[in-house]
C-alpha cells in the first residue's frame, strides 16, 4: 500500500493514499502549512516578529486540519 509519511508532534503517521481524495486534502494542508512556516522563517530574518507569530499560528492550524482529515475522514471545520 502506498502511504504518505506525516511527521506531527514528534510522531510519524503513515497516511494511506486511498481513492476517496482524502490524501489530496491532507497533502494540501501539509504543503500550505510548510509554505507558511517558510514564510515565518523569512520574516524572522527581516525582524517582522508580529507576522512571524501570525504565520506560525496559521501553520499550526493547517497541520491540525491535515490531522483532522486523516483522523475523521471529513472536511475540517473553518
Amino acid at each position: 500500500m502506498n502511504c504518505l509519511k506525516v511527521f506531527l508532534c514528534r510522531q510519524i503517521y503513515l497516511v494511506p493514499m486511498g481513492e476517496n481524495n482524502d490524501f489530496d486534502r491532507i497533502d494540501y494542508w501539509i504543503e500550505t502549512s510548510e509554505y507558511d512556516l517558510e514564510t515565518a522563517k523569512a520574516m524572522i530574518k527581516t525582524q517582522r516578529y508580529l507576522y512571524v507569530g501570525f504565520m506560525c499560528n496559521l501553520s499550526v492550524e493547517k497541520i491540525l486540519k491535515a490531522f483532522y482529515v486523516y483522523a475523521k475522514k471529513e472536511i475540517p471545520p473553518y
